[in-house]
């Protein structure tokens, strides 16, 4: 599978577009005043609630951020509750976890986790753990036993990453002295500080992109920006260079950058891209589709066969829309970022072996997912329910805002519905004030409508008697309307 990053930089945000044979799987898009998950303050709690087991923490954001009491370091047990571990005033070293979402402030731990290139440094834990993603048990061990004899004297956890399989005891032994050194930087800040502080920041989407992605699995970087592409090189370069110039990381890696009138997303075709991954629908290639609804405390795809009728049997038809629909919703889940609960309704299927190959399908593909995510299984009616870790807002949430027209409902009042509202308000206004004339300004289509159903009223309801006048306006939508007298 070739995997590129397309990168493109402003002064107002970064985005940056992971693409896998040419499709974009993944989208980042961060303002500069944005990017909070991963940086360590120094916060001060501001309020304690017993009932929540939880506390809000001032960090001199916009929000007071919650920490919960699992998220304190298990200095006197974890049984402990806590208000007895934590009181108003008290200051505490946290980092974001978790972006604010939807008029919530950020979430945060006390619990540290620094990440490097190869290695992640837990310093309030002890042990040497490696990402499940690492599965040779030889290569497993061989791994622990090599960051036990590098950390030396210094027992602080480590988390050990995917990308550090057949690195050197040099380059991991480097990464893990940086490491230690944002981590001696951290206290040293904290030293006579008061809160709140920012202690640790993280650098912009743009210039991490190199240590959030596995360089190796990359063939091409491009962007729009002539100085980060030379950033970009000279980090490569460097990786390179701590291998002995050997096969790895840097090798086929091409860095390259797009001098074009247009925007570098307009010209490659994602922008296009982009605008699809806040539709609703989703259509397959097979003509079948995916509904995809983000509800309150959860996100719902619905499967669909669409207009895909199929060329044999029925059952035939289910499994191979349902096959491409679970590729297709892995790699939206990814497009969208969408987190937490979700629940993928697939077409019905009365065979066994057919819902176990729709599900190994849908698990396989959520495998190249960054993401934490975990597959609970399907039922008898094909529902899958899973979990996907998440640590910032959705695409959607980023990118969109409520209608205020429709105040975030997705639907409007139908004309008809309108109308009799319109005819209802005006019979109340004629029985306030029974000489009094009235207006109605609304679309050309909302005014027709009115003044037929007065027309056919005629006769019957004297309340619509009264001196009115019926202005239609092409400028207002067509499910607003404006009343007068």
């Amino acid at each position: 599978m070739r995997r590129e990053l397309v990168i493109s930089t402003s002064p107002e945000e970064d985005r940056v577009v992971l693409l896998e044979d040419g499709r974009p799987v993944e989208i980042q898009v961060e303002a500069r005043d944005q990017g909070l998950v991963g940086n360590v303050y120094l916060g001060r709690v501001n309020t304690v609630l017993p009932g929540m087991q939880a506390a809000f923490l001032g960090l001199g954001l916009e929000r007071d951020c919650l920490l919960h009491a699992r998220e304190l370091l298990p200095e006197r047990g974890a049984s402990e509750r806590i208000e007895q571990r934590v009181k108003p005033g008290d200051e505490l070293i946290v980092q974001v976890k978790r972006e604010p979402l939807e008029g919530k402030g950020a979430r945060v731990s006390a619990q540290l986790a620094l990440a490097g290139r190869f290695l992640v440094l837990v310093p309030d834990e002890s042990k040497v753990r490696l990402s499940r993603k690492i599965g040779d048990e030889g290569q497993r061990a061989a791994l622990a036993e090599r960051l036990e004899r590098l950390r030396g004297d210094r027992r602080l956890g480590l988390i050990v990453r995917t990308a550090a399989a057949g690195q050197s005891d040099e380059v991991l032994e480097r990464d893990l002295a940086e490491l230690f050194a944002r981590h001696d930087l951290i206290r040293e800040l904290r030293r006579g500080a008061s809160a709140p502080l920012l202690l640790h920041g993280e650098p912009p989407l743009s210039r991490r992109c190199l240590r959030d992605h596995a360089v190796g699995a990359l063939r091409r970087i491009t962007v729009d920006d002539a100085s980060l592409a030379d950033e970009l090189r000279t980090e490569v370069a460097e990786r390179s260079a701590e291998r002995g110039g050997a096969t790895d990381d840097a090798s086929g890696l091409e860095i390259s950058v797009l001098d074009d009138a247009e925007d570098v997303f307009t010209s490659l075709g994602i922008e296009k891209e982009l605008g699809k991954a806040l539709r609703r629908k989703v259509w397959l290639k097979s003509g079948g589709q995916l509904v995809v609804d983000q509800l309150e405390a959860m996100v719902v795809v619905d499967v669909n066969t669409g207009k895909f009728v199929g060329t044999r049997d029925a059952e035939r038809t289910v499994l191979k829309t349902n096959l491409e629909a679970a590729r297709e919703v892995a790699r939206q889940l990814r497009l969208r970022d969408l987190g937490g609960l979700v629940i993928v309704d697939f077409v019905d299927m009365t065979t066994p072996e057919h819902r176990d190959e729709v599900l190994a399908a849908l698990e396989e593909a959520l495998d190249r997912d960054r993401a934490r995510t975990t597959v609970l299984g399907m039922s008898e009616f094909c529902l899958v329910q899973l979990t996907r870790q998440r640590k910032r807002r959705s695409l959607d949430g980023q990118l969109l805002e409520p209608c205020p027209s429709c105040r975030g409902s997705g639907r409007v009042r139908s004309a008809g519905a309108l109308c009799n509202e319109i005819l209802r308000r005006l019979r109340a206004q004629a029985r306030r004030e029974p000489a009094a004339a009235a207006t109605v300004r609304a679309h050309p289509s909302l005014i027709e409508l009115v003044a037929e159903r007065r027309k056919s009223l005629a006769g019957t309801d004297d309340e619509l008697r009264l001196e009115l006048t019926l202005t239609g306006d092409e400028s207002l939508p067509r499910w607003v309307y404006e009343l007068g007298s």
